[in-house]
């Protein structure tokens, strides 16, 4: 079980590449029930604009056929929040939306960070996100 967060998830790398990943990882069964994606982007948008979205280009990228059955089940995962990056209240809001798919998902707090934004943007995210704690630290 897990969330997969994605900084950037309205982008070109994400329409091309990650959600057509996902979707064939689930398709051959690599991928557990209890998943799901929470994306994070500059625009405003509400999740159901972006499972729209996200539903447009898996139509539009995934190759093959696509089974209504598991686009149904994928389409019910992604969630959305849109802000600045640099703000330390859009980080706030990270953790409640985390909790609160971890949840409903049953997830367990198992969750990654993927960084689809340019490399400039990588340290900036990840030391706001140790801020408001939502890492880990490992030891040892």
């Amino acid at each position: 079980a897990c969330t997969m967060a994605i900084f950037g998830a309205t982008g070109d790398l994400t329409k091309h590449k990650l959600y057509p990943a996902l979707y064939n990882l689930k398709r051959e069964k690599y991928l557990p029930e209890n998943f799901a994606v929470i994306g994070f982007g500059r625009q405003a948008m509400t999740t159901k604009e972006f499972r729209d979205k996200v539903c447009r280009d898996m139509r539009e990228f995934v190759q093959g056929e696509i089974d209504e059955d598991l686009r149904d089940w994928f389409i019910a995962r992604p969630y959305y929040d849109g802000g600045d990056f640099g703000d330390p209240l859009f980080y706030e809001n990270i953790g409640r939306e985390l909790a609160e798919i971890d949840e409903r998902h049953a997830t367990n707090g198992n969750r990654f960070f993927y960084m689809a934004t340019p490399p400039a943007l990588f340290a900036p995210i990840s030391r706001k996100l140790a801020e408001a704690d939502l890492t880990i630290e490992e030891n040892g």
